[in-house]
């Protein structure tokens, strides 16, 4: 009997070891977080302008890689760190890059961010790999953790931006 739950037990760890991962997109085989958020109450003006607003005040920066008001695209590239430990003593800072692109149309705007890159900090941007490539190489037992460190960050963005998109004000991180 002990046999037998072990044996299930050990066909189950591969399933439990990666089971988490990025949302991939299928044509592009590229980690892509996107959505389309319904806002009735707005215009597409609207819903431009404050796009344009949020990522001025998220990023700290009025300045944009994209923007047509005509097709309602605007984009811009955003970074974020993360802190992975190996071998439960290890730390190794990396910065990642991606490109978030909003589109808006009357009553709703659809968020895509994309094009994920990561570097050490210490060796610098020249030594940067798209994200699918660093996580495939990745040991198994940091994929977990960075996945959800990363998640964490991208989820803290898109809140932001909801919350910003509905109210026009900036989320403040000490409301709770």
């Amino acid at each position: 009997m002990r046999t037998k739950i072990l044996l299930f037990l050990l066909a189950l760890l591969p399933a439990v070891s990666f089971a988490q991962s990025f949302p991939t997109d299928p044509e592009t085989k590229k980690f892509t977080f996107q959505e389309t958020v319904n806002v009735d109450t707005l215009t597409k003006e609207l819903i431009y302008e404050r796009s344009k607003e949020w990522m001025g005040k998220f990023y700290n920066s009025t300045s944009l890689d994209f923007d047509n008001k005509e097709t309602g695209k605007i984009s811009k590239e955003g970074t974020f760190n993360v802190l992975i430990t190996y071998d439960f003593k290890y730390k190794t800072d990396y910065v990642l890059t991606y490109n978030i692109s909003i589109y808006q149309k009357p009553g709703k705007y659809k968020y895509t961010i994309t094009d994920f890159m990561i570097y050490d900090s210490k060796n610098g941007a020249k030594t940067a790999q798209s994200l699918e490539a660093f996580y495939a190489k990745m040991r198994s037992q940091s994929k977990a953790d960075f996945v959800n460190k990363v998640n964490a960050e991208v989820n803290k963005t898109i809140e932001n931006l909801k919350s910003y998109m509905i109210t026009g004000q900036k989320k403040n991180e000490e409301d709770w």
